[in-house]
C-alpha cells in the first residue's frame, strides 16, 4: 500500500474536523501574486446603460412588444418562447426605443423587425407617404354642428347620433351633408396611394343625386339589380378604400346574401334614404345615408357603380364614409375590420412570415371549402409579380391545379390587374388572375379570413367602458358543434379624432362540470380589433373571463363580448369576483378557487395580492415584496420582475427576468427541492438552527434571511404560510460547530478573466453561467438572487431565436452570430449563455492543489489533497484542494 493510500485509510477511520482556530491559522499561507498590468476587468461595461453599450458596440437593443400588442413586445403571432429563467435579466439603464403606438417594452428581448407581422396599413393617404401637393385656396368649411369634429368627445357623440338617426324625406343630411365637410378636412390630400393618386380633396367636392349620375351616364338606376349582388359590381374609383371594397368583393363572392341582408326599411328606397345594418364595434347598428354622392358629370368619383347600374357598392362606401366622419377618414385601413363590421363573425389572421407556405395553404383550404371570405394585404416582394404595393385583394379560392400545385385565385377591386408570374393571364380586364402558392405567399404580408356561417347569429353585450377592468360572464349553449366568442373594441374608423391604442385582452371560455380544458382566445394581431376563442365542447353551461385593459393614454375604453353561434344566448354576470374566475384559469387554484400562497418553480414561494392589480390581473408577490409576477395575456404567460418596476409595468411597458406559466405554479407554501436560489448547495435542510451550513444563511435575524423564507417557508415556519402551514422537513444532522461558515466572498476568488485575476464584483453576471462563480463568491450572488437576478437553474443555455437585432432592423436568428458581442454587451451572455462560454473562455479558475494542503484533523495530522478527496463539500477543503474536488 502506497503513502497516499496509507493516509486516506487512517483519514477514513477517523473523524477529522477542521479546528477552531484563528482567522489567520485558517487563511492558505500561499502568496497569490498578480502578474503583469493591472489586471482588466468587464466591470465597466456591467455599469454602462443598454444605450451606451450600444453606441460603443455599433448595437442597439431595442424592444418588441407581444400580442400583442407582445405584445406589444412583440413575439410574433404562433411564435414559440422559451421561459427565461430568472438569472438572465439585467439590471442595467436600458435607454430602450419605443415601437409602435404603445409604451410597451421587452425586458432584454430585443427584437425590431424590419417587416413588421402586424397588417400593412394598406392606401395610406398621402401624407403618411411623403407626398405633397400644392393645395388650392379656398374660404373655410362652415363650422356646423356635428360635421367638423375637432374632439373624440365630439366624434363619439356624432356616432351616437348616427345610431339613432333617422332620416326624412327631402331633408338635410346634418350628419353626413353634401359639402367639404363630408370630404375631408379643410387642406387635406385625398387619393388611392396605390396607384400614385395624390390631389387635394377639395377637387372631389361636387354632389349630385344617384339618379342624376345615371341618366348622365346612361344606365338604369338600381340599388340591387334583377341578378343579385355580384362581386363584378365592384369597381374602386379615386378613393383610397381598397382594403373596404376588396373585403366587400370577398364576401359577395362567398355568399351574397350577406351583402343583401345588409339593405333593410326598403321601403323608403322612393324616398332616396338608404339603411343599412352593420355590427359597429360588436353591436347591431343601422346607418342611414340619402342620395348625394361627390362625382363628376356621369360617374361617382370614388367607387364606381356597375356595369349595368346597381349603386349597392356606392351606398355602403358612403354609409361606411359617413361612420369614419368623411371620405377622407375612410382612406386607409384593413381587410378584417370592415368584415367584422359587415358580418359580426370573427377573423383570422395568419402572418406570411411566421406561417409556411403549406401551413397557410391549409387554413387557406380549410377556409375555401367552408366557403369563407379570404383576403390579402401586399408585402414589399409584390411588384416582382406585377402586383401595387400597399394594397388589399379579395382571395376567391385555392385549388390544386396541374402542373403547379396549390394556387390561389384573387380579384384586384380596381377591375383590373398587372400579374405577370408563372401562370398565362390572358384577361388582364377583370381584376381576376391566378398565382402559384409559393408567389402568393412572397407577394403577400398577411392572409386574413372571416369564418362567417350562414347559420349563425350575433349576440352581443357591452362588457366595459373602464381603462381597466375584469368581468366574468355566464350562458346556456342549447346547440352542438362547434361556435365562437370573441371580444372586440372600436375599429380605427369609429375613433379617427380620439387617442386610441389596442387594448391587452385575455379571453377564457370554461364549460361547467366539464374535464375539458379552458378554451383561450388566440391572440389578435395589431390594429384588427378582436380577439376569438373556437369552443367544441358541446351543449351546455359556459363561463367566460374577459380581462382588459387599454393604453393609459386611450380616450375610448369600450369592449364588447360577442357569441357567434347557432342561436342567440342570454349571457349573464356570473356571481362572486371576476378575479376568481380568471386565477382559476391562469393561475394556482385548488377546487376551482384561487390559491393565496403559491410555488413558483426555480423562484419560490409568493403570495397574491388583489389590491395590486396590473392589465385587469391581480399580482403574486414573494415575501420580501422585491419580486412580483403580472400576466402578459398577448403572450399567455405570467412575467417575473423586480418590485421597483411595478409603476412602469403599471403604465403599460413589459419587463421581466422570468417568464411562467400555470405549469410552473402550484399551490400552498413549499420547500423547494432545490434549496435556496443564490447559493451553491444549501438546501432547506441546511438552514435552521444548529443545522445551518452558513451563519448569515438562516431562516430568522441574518443577512439573508428573506432570501431563505422565500425558498423554505416550511423549513422556517414561515408567517406568510398561516398557521398549520405544511407538513414538516426533518432537519439535517447538525454539523460540527466548525464546519458553520459565513456566505462570504473570498478574495481573491482564484477565478480569472482573460488570464487576469478577478474580484467578486467582476464576476457578478457569472454567477449563473459558472457554478464555481457563485461558490466562490457566495455573498454577491446570494444578493443578485435577493433582487431576482438569479434562479437555481445552473444551466447553461442559448435562447433560440436570442431575440436581438441592431440598429438597422438585422433580427439575429442564432447566438453564432452574437459570438463578437458577448464581452460587449450585458445582455448578450444572459441569452447566449452557452456560445458566451465558449466564447469567454476567459473566465476560468485558476484551479490547483496545494502540495501541502492548510488543512489537518483534530489530532493534528495532515494529509496530500489526495487523503482529503472524501471531505470536498468542504468550502475550505476546495479552496486547498481544488483540481482534486473538481474531479
Amino acid at each position: 500500500m502506497g503513502a497516499d493510500a496509507m493516509e486516506a485509510a487512517e483519514l477514513a477511520e477517523q473523524t477529522f474536523v477542521l479546528p477552531d482556530l484563528p482567522e489567520a491559522e485558517l487563511r492558505s499561507p500561499r502568496e497569490y501574486q498578480k502578474q503583469g498590468p493591472e489586471r482588466r476587468t468587464r466591470s465597466w461595461w456591467l455599469r454602462v446603460s443598454l444605450a451606451g453599450a450600444a453606441l460603443a458596440a455599433g448595437v442597439l437593443l431595442t424592444v418588441s412588444l407581444l400580442v400583442s400588442r407582445s405584445t406589444p413586445t412583440r413575439t410574433q403571432p404562433g411564435q414559440q418562447e422559451e421561459s427565461s429563467a430568472p438569472g438572465t435579466q439585467r439590471t442595467a439603464a436600458l435607454d430602450l426605443t419605443l415601437l409602435h403606438r404603445a409604451p410597451v417594452r421587452e425586458f432584454e428581448e430585443a427584437i425590431v423587425d424590419d417587416e413588421p407581422s402586424e397588417p400593412t396599413w394598406i392606401n395610406r393617404d398621402p401624407e403618411a407617404n411623403n407626398v405633397t401637393v400644392e393645395l388650392a385656396d379656398g374660404p373655410p368649411v362652415d363650422e356646423v354642428y356635428g360635421r367638423r369634429l375637432s374632439s373624440c368627445t365630439s366624434q363619439r357623440h356624432r356616432l351616437r347620433m348616427i345610431k339613432q338617426q333617422q332620416l326624412a324625406p327631402r331633408t338635410r343630411d346634418e350628419l353626413f351633408p353634401p359639402d367639404m365637410s363630408s370630404i375631408a378636412p379643410s387642406g387635406a390630400n385625398c387619393g388611392d396611394s396605390a396607384r400614385g393618386i395624390h390631389r387635394s380633396c377639395r377637387k372631389y367636392n361636387s354632389w349630385k343625386t344617384f339618379q342624376a349620375v345615371a341618366s348622365r351616364s346612361g344606365k338604369p338606376f338600381d340599388v340591387i339589380g334583377a341578378g343579385g349582388v355580384n362581386w363584378q359590381d365592384i369597381g374602386q374609383g379615386q378613393l383610397g378604400t381598397c382594403y373596404f371594397l376588396a373585403a366587400l368583393a370577398s364576401i359577395a363572392f362567398s355568399d351574397a346574401q350577406v351583402i343583401d341582408d345588409m339593405f333593410v326599411k326598403r321601403h323608403k328606397w322612393r324616398q332616396n334614404i338608404f339603411t343599412t345594418r352593420w355590427f359597429v364595434n360588436g353591436r347591431p347598428t343601422e346607418i342611414e345615408v340619402d342620395n348625394y354622392v361627390p362625382a363628376m358629370v356621369s360617374r361617382p368619383w370614388f367607387v364606381q357603380t356597375s356595369e349595368t347600374g346597381e349603386w349597392w357598392p356606392v351606398i355602403l362606401e358612403k354609409a361606411w364614409a359617413k361612420l369614419a366622419s368623411n371620405y377622407k377618414a375612410s382612406e386607409g385601413g384593413i381587410w378584417p375590420n370592415p368584415v367584422l363590421a359587415i358580418t359580426g363573425a370573427p377573423v383570422a389572421y395568419h402572418s406570411h412570415r411566421d406561417t409556411s407556405v403549406d401551413e397557410l395553404m391549409k387554413y387557406m383550404a380549410e377556409a375555401s371549402d367552408n366557403g369563407w371570405p379570404m383576403g390579402a394585404g401586399t408585402g414589399p416582394n409584390c411588384v416582382k409579380y406585377g402586383l401595387s404595393r400597399g394594397h388589399a385583394y379579395s382571395i376567391f379560392k385555392v385549388a390544386n391545379l396541374h402542373p403547379w400545385g396549390n394556387v390561389v385565385k384573387l380579384f384586384n377591386p380596381w377591375n383590373r390587374d398587372n400579374y405577370h408570374g408563372a401562370i398565362s393571364n390572358q384577361d388582364k380586364s377583370d381584376g381576376v388572375f391566378v398565382m402559384t402558392a409559393e408567389e402568393y405567399h412572397d407577394s403577400f404580408q398577411s392572409t386574413s379570413i372571416g369564418m362567417v356561417k350562414k347559420t349563425f347569429t350575433v349576440t352581443s353585450k357591452k362588457i366595459q367602458t373602464e381603462l381597466e377592468n375584469t368581468t366574468a360572464w355566464e350562458f346556456d349553449a342549447p346547440f352542438s358543434g362547434e361556435f365562437m366568442i370573441s371580444v372586440e373594441w372600436p375599429i380605427p374608423q369609429t375613433v379617427t379624432e380620439c387617442k386610441f391604442g389596442d387594448p391587452q385582452v385575455t379571453l377564457a371560455v370554461v364549460k361547467e362540470h366539464s374535464d375539458a380544458q379552458p378554451t383561450l382566445a388566440k391572440r389578435s394581431a395589431p390594429g384588427v380589433a378582436v380577439t376569438y376563442a373556437k369552443v367544441s365542447a358541446g351543449s351546455g353551461r359556459y363561463k367566460v373571463a374577459v380581462a382588459a385593459s387599454f393604453p393609459e393614454d386611450n380616450e375610448v375604453h369600450e369592449a364588447s363580448l360577442i357569441v357567434y353561434a347557432p342561436q342567440t344566448v342570454n349571457i349573464q354576470p356570473v356571481s362572486g369576483h371576476p378575479h376568481d374566475l380568471l386565477l382559476s384559469i391562469f393561475g394556482a387554484s385548488q377546487n376551482g378557487k384561487p390559491c393565496d400562497n403559491v410555488f413558483i418553480k426555480g423562484s419560490g414561494n409568493f403570495i397574491l395580492k388583489k389590491d395590486k392589480v396590473v392589465n385587469a390581473f391581480p399580482t403574486y408577490w414573494n415575501p420580501a415584496s422585491t419580486d412580483f409576477a403580472y400576466w402578459v395575456s398577448s403572450q399567455q404567460k405570467w412575467y417575473m420582475i423586480q418590485a421597483d418596476y411595478f409603476d412602469k409595468i403599471a403604465d403599460g411597458q413589459l419587463w421581466s427576468f422570468a417568464k411562467i406559466t400555470k405549469k410552473d405554479m402550484s399551490c400552498g407554501c413549499k420547500d423547494d427541492r432545490k434549496g435556496v436560489a443564490g447559493f451553491d448547495g444549501v438546501k432547506c435542510t441546511m438552514v435552521k438552527g444548529a443545522s445551518a451550513l452558513y451563519a448569515n444563511v438562516k431562516c430568522r435575524g441574518v443577512e439573508h434571511s428573506k432570501l431563505v423564507q422565500q425558498y423554505c417557508p416550511v423549513t422556517c415556519d414561515a408567517d406568510y404560510c398561516g398557521p398549520g402551514g405544511a407538513s414538516r422537513v426533518p432537519p439535517a444532522p447538525a454539523p460540527p460547530r466548525e464546519f458553520q461558515q459565513v456566505c462570504e466572498d473570498l478574495e481573491p476568488t482564484f477565478i480569472t478573466i482573460t488570464g487576469e485575476p478577478a474580484t467578486c464584483s467582476d464576476l457578478a453576471r457569472d454567477c449563473q453561467v459558472h457554478p464555481f462563480v457563485k461558490e466562490r463568491c457566495c455573498n454577491t450572488c446570494a444578493t443578485r438572487a435577493e433582487s431576482g437576478r438569479l434562479s437555481d437553474d445552473k444551466k447553461c443555455r442559448d435562447h433560440t431565436p436570442p431575440g436581438f437585432s441592431n440598429e438597422r432592423g438585422r433580427v439575429y436568428q442564432s447566438c453564432s452570430e452574437l459570438k463578437g458581442l458577448c464581452n460587449r454587451s450585458d445582455l448578450v451572455p444572459t441569452r447566449c449563455c452557452a456560445t458566451c462560454a465558449k466564447k469567454e473562455g476567459d473566465v476560468e479558475e485558476s484551479c490547483k492543489d496545494e502540495p501541502r494542503p492548510n488543512l489537518r484533523t483534530t489530532s493534528g495530522k495532515t494529509f496530500t489533497c489526495k487523503g482529503w478527496v472524501s471531505h470536498c463539500s468542504h468550502p475550505r477543503v476546495k479552496e486547498e484542494c481544488c483540481q482534486t474536488c473538481s474531479h
